[in-house]
């Protein structure tokens, strides 16, 4: 995939026929799934794929794997602060401009999955320097396989033993030649769909994944072995809600824990052009049409017996931006269908289905809100704007009476509360997506995890 393509990992995609035009439900930054979701399927049969109980909420271990919930990937529960560093923001961050030392996993994304399991990587001249440099830092360097739009051929890959074989030893040379510590994969999503042009298998997708989780693990321990520092992490992007099955989340993820180091878990995303109103885009808690949030992820991956060790909640570190209707009383108002402008970096894409039209993301940096005068401090609006605290999502909002912009976003107040309640869990760590979109002042609230 060329370089600009890259890009739509975390840009919004619209089905509408041109700028301008009322958008629809649709997915961003990171690949949260909308309120509103998908259901259309084109199923791919699954090989050797355990069959599931009526009236089960979908919970079935594939076939061939183990199901000792005791066992663990490491046994290392130290706190983690992962950065995902995307290969296409070199003009806002070079490797040099890492903050290696504010983060103790870095995801390098993305390496696309291709049709034939391969991985297409478009940048092996700027990998090798942000490993060198992060190694030197103590920083461990993850690739991130899939993302938004990377994520079309996961289904029929894992369907079937030849396919999961030709992906891990694909990860497997990869890891070896640019000496990286793992592979994060990022698929978006098992069990649904994702970008409108995926395939995805609702009744076998999470069994697969299970398989091939369990096959890679075996795989990595193999070729590198299981003690440190030689030994290779598996780690996963992974929704507000535990994989899907048949019927909808499974109810007991405990299965994947012992082939996982970690997940990082996408808790933002839950407001943007897909939904029927302003609202907040990492809600703390949830509030209006959805009931998607911060605590609500943290609670669904730990009553789907997920080990709190092995939870990292993501954080976001940019806000979104809509036009209202008229002057809102709060953060949930009526707006227009088009999707403005954000920030001075935001720019047309499209995704890769076709026809695909090309859309802005709304997308406003946190180092955007502040360079350009939104935020004259992290709690202070700049001028012609107002900030808003909403006590009930406990996060910020802006807005902008002269052309009724709305932006919602986390600051350092509304992430501090986000850490705060992962340590009040006992949960690994958090993530962010992504770190060139900072200025320093969010990650550093994220330190908060260490003490």
């Amino acid at each position: 995939m060329a370089k600009k393509a890259s890009l739509l990992f975390f840009l919004v995609a619209l089905t509408t026929t041109a700028v301008g035009v009322s958008a629809v439900p649709a997915f961003d930054v990171g690949g949260q799934v909308p309120a509103l979701g998908h259901v259309k399927a084109r199923s791919v049969q699954a090989e050797g794929s355990a069959q599931v109980a009526p009236g089960t909420k979908g919970d079935s271990v594939a076939e061939g794997v183990e199901e000792d919930h005791l066992l663990t990937a490491t046994a290392d529960n130290s706190p983690v602060i992962v950065g995902y560093y995307p290969d296409w923001v070199t003009r806002s961050m070079q490797p040099e401009q890492i903050p290696y030392g504010k983060v103790t996993h870095l995801n390098y994304a993305f390496a696309i999955l291709t049709e034939n399991y391969s991985f297409k990587f478009d940048t092996d001249w700027l990998l090798p320097r942000v490993v060198k440099q992060a190694h030197e830092k103590g920083t461990k360097v993850l690739i991130s396989v899939g993302g938004w739009t990377g994520s079309r051929y996961f289904t029929p890959m894992a369907a079937n033993s030849q396919g999961r074989a030709t992906f891990i030893k694909n990860a497997v040379d990869f890891v070896k030649k640019y000496e990286l510590d793992g592979i994060d994969i990022d698929w978006e999503y098992p069990g649904r769909l994702g970008m409108d042009c995926n395939t995805f298998d609702a009744q076998h997708d999470t069994d697969n994944y299970l398989q091939l989780l369990k096959e890679l693990r075996q795989q990595l321990d193999k070729d590198f072995g299981t003690s440190e520092p030689k030994r290779k992490m598996v780690t996963l992007a992974v929704r507000v809600e535990p994989f899907d099955g048949p019927n909808g989340p499974i109810s007991d993820a405990s299965a994947f824990a012992p082939y996982v180091d970690f997940v990082n878990v996408m808790s933002y995303d839950v407001y943007g052009s897909w939904s029927n109103t302003t609202g907040p885009n990492a809600p703390f808690n949830a509030a209006g049409e959805s009931n998607w949030s911060f605590t609500q992820a943290a609670d669904s991956w730990i009553k789907a017996k997920f080990p709190k060790n092995k939870l990292v909640m993501g954080t976001a570190l940019y806000g979104r931006s809509a036009k209202t209707l008229g002057s809102p009383k709060g953060q949930f108002a009526s707006k227009e269908k088009v999707v403005p402008k954000g920030d001075q970096d935001d720019a047309l894409w499209a995704d890769p289905c076709p026809a695909a039209p090309s859309v802005f993301s709304g997308v406003w940096q946190w180092r955007n809100l502040r360079s350009q005068g939104a935020l004259a401090s992290p709690e202070t609006a700049g001028a012609g704007w107002v900030r808003h605290w909403d006590d009930t999502t406990q996060t910020p909002w802006l807005f902008r009476e002269s052309d009724k912009t709305f932006v919602s976003y986390d600051d350092p107040k509304s992430l501090g509360i986000k850490v705060n309640h992962v340590k009040k869990l006992g949960l690994r760590g958090v993530m962010s997506w992504d770190l060139h979109q900072d200025n320093g002042e969010l990650m550093d609230t994220l330190q908060q995890i260490r003490q």
